[in-house]
């Protein structure tokens, strides 16, 4: 039996993870930017393999059904990353 304590707090809207990669791989495609899992993973704070996963239901009707390509960077010293882009179907 504890009081009513405010109920018209406005509450916030914490997005989810695959929310966030959408609107930053969405972003990155804007600009014909390519980023990489680690990159991602830099930007955002989420593991590489959390983010695979994410992707992977990006690509999904149900959930979008964006086109993410990969492609290989050869970096100097680290050797090849695949890099993803992203973009939109409809």
């Amino acid at each position: 039996m504890g009081r009513n304590r405010g109920t018209s707090k406005a509450r916030t809207v914490v997005p989810t993870q695959r929310e966030v990669l959408r609107d930053v791989m969405l972003a990155a495609g804007k600009y014909g930017a390519w980023m990489t899992l680690r990159e991602l993973g830099r930007l955002t704070r989420y593991g590489e393999t959390s983010i695979s996963a994410q992707l992977r239901h990006l690509r999904k009707a149900n959930c979008g059904g964006y086109v993410l390509e990969k492609r290989v960077r050869l970096a100097e010293v680290i050797g090849a990353e695949n890099t993803l882009w992203c973009g939109n179907t409809g």
